[in-house]
């Protein structure tokens, strides 16, 4: 078997050009005639994106492609780095919220992805062993402060936080979960709450505050019904560190009651303090998020926060979300720029970028014209005039396709009522029955 050539590298315009020429280059795959987009400098330019070994190896207006072994047509589509999922849960099987991200990444795009707290230290070893370890996917975890990992009370018949006791704040096992299992974490999460923490939020964002500074890590905030109030926990918080479900409706929003963002958000937001949107099933008001775009203020990641209560809506997808946010009126490279660099900062230096020398994630992408009806948490339907769809994902250099025998992903908690019918699903979306 001929051995493949090694590509050498050459830079559309608009991009940081290198030496070299393509004539005798053998590119594995190449995605053709589409709009690269660089979501760091936001520099759009019409070009092929060549790939050799799993790698980017150049980009380029006008690629040889007789002997590529896989062409992608891009044309009339937007070619971008992988998308990268900042808020998801996919310990599945081993929590009730899991979705698998294998069977998801296809069809959404979305080649890494960011596990918030499925797990504590006493089943984070599950998720790191059967899910991480297992997929071709970049999946990296947040750890719960709970020993037992997030208890999904508000959507089955539990009504028991995971903190409700104090005693399942387990600093030194936690400390050590993130010691052990280093390579795949990136830090600590805790959800505050009435139906997580209950009366213990303070005493257990301390707890989290202890392991994030004796970790070096990062800590990440889940905000929703108080106690503690918001203004109360963002003083806990340090530069690198999140807040999620930043557009929830109520008190724990980032609005104060004359619709104003809140000056301690402004605040820790200067200090290096990071917004994640984390859509969800109850954490994300068009009416929140609408008051705050016009004052300037956007989520630094906009994340669904997929799970198996709704990815049948009104999530569905990480594009789903992040097309809510153009039809509030952010501008398309600053939607994908949010879901793409910046939650990649997270993971790596090369994750959610598209440059010569980085692994070949990719997501070719396409903004669909028609009639469709978005939805929030709060029951609010936006109509809007087109949609990101997904055209092709690529994975370390190789085209994925959805597996249409895979079970659908989703759940519903019995007494809820039926999904809006008035919510436009993904194309080829297949619901649970």
């Amino acid at each position: 078997m001929k051995r493949k050539r090694r590509a050498q590298c050459g830079i559309a315009s608009g991009f940081p050009r290198q030496r070299g020429g393509h004539t005798s280059v053998h590119f594995d795959l190449i995605v053709q005639g589409g709009t690269v987009l660089d979501p760091e400098s936001g520099a759009r330019t019409r070009a092929d994106v060549g790939v050799v070994d799993g790698e980017v190896r150049a980009i380029d207006p006008d690629l040889p492609s007789a002997d590529t072994a896989e062409l992608i047509d891009a044309q009339g589509a937007l070619v971008l780095p992988g998308l990268v999922d900042g808020h998801t849960h996919v310990y599945w099987g081993g929590t009730p919220l899991g979705v698998d991200p294998d069977a998801l990444a296809a069809a959404s795009g979305v080649t890494a992805w960011i596990d918030t707290g499925s797990a504590g230290a006493g089943n984070v070893e599950g998720l790191v062993r059967h899910v991480i370890e297992r997929s071709p996917l970049t999946i990296k975890a947040f750890v719960h402060l709970s020993y037992v990992g997030l208890v999904p009370a508000g959507h089955t018949d539990l009504r028991f936080g995971e903190l409700f006791d104090h005693r399942l704040a387990d600093v030194g096992a936690c400390l050590r979960a993130l010691r052990e299992h280093a390579p795949h974490v990136l830090g600590v999460k805790i959800r505050l709450g009435a139906n997580s923490t209950g009366p213990n939020g303070v005493s257990s964002l301390q707890a989290a505050r202890a392991v994030a500074d004796a970790s070096g890590l990062r800590l990440m905030v889940h905000v929703a019904d108080p106690p503690p109030l918001l203004p109360d926990v963002l003083p806990y918080l340090h530069a690198g560190d999140l807040v999620t479900h930043t557009c929830t409706p109520g008190l724990m929003g980032i609005l104060d009651t004359a619709g104003r963002v809140r000056d301690e958000v402004w605040r820790a937001r200067e200090r290096g303090v990071l917004f994640d949107l984390g859509h969800g099933s109850g954490s994300f008001s068009f009416a929140v998020a609408r008051r705050a775009l016009e004052q300037g203020f956007v989520p630094d990641i906009l994340s669904s926060d997929l799970h198996a209560y709704n990815v049948d809506g009104p999530v569905f997808d990480l594009t789903t979300t992040l097309t809510k946010y153009l039809a509030l009126g952010l501008p398309l490279d600053e939607t994908l720029r949010r879901a793409t660099r910046e939650p990649g900062r997270l993971l790596g230096e090369d994750v959610g970028t598209l440059r010569v020398g980085a692994r070949a994630d990719i997501a070719v992408v396409r903004l669909e014209s028609g009639r469709f009806g978005l939805g929030d948490s709060t029951g609010e339907v936006v109509d809007h005039h087109e949609r990101l769809a997904v055209h092709a994902t690529v994975l370390a250099g190789r085209r994925i396709v959805a597996d249409p025998t895979v079970r659908p992903q989703g759940k519903r908690k019995p007494g809820l009522p039926p999904i809006d019918p008035r919510l436009t699903p993904p194309a080829g979306h297949a619901p649970a029955r």
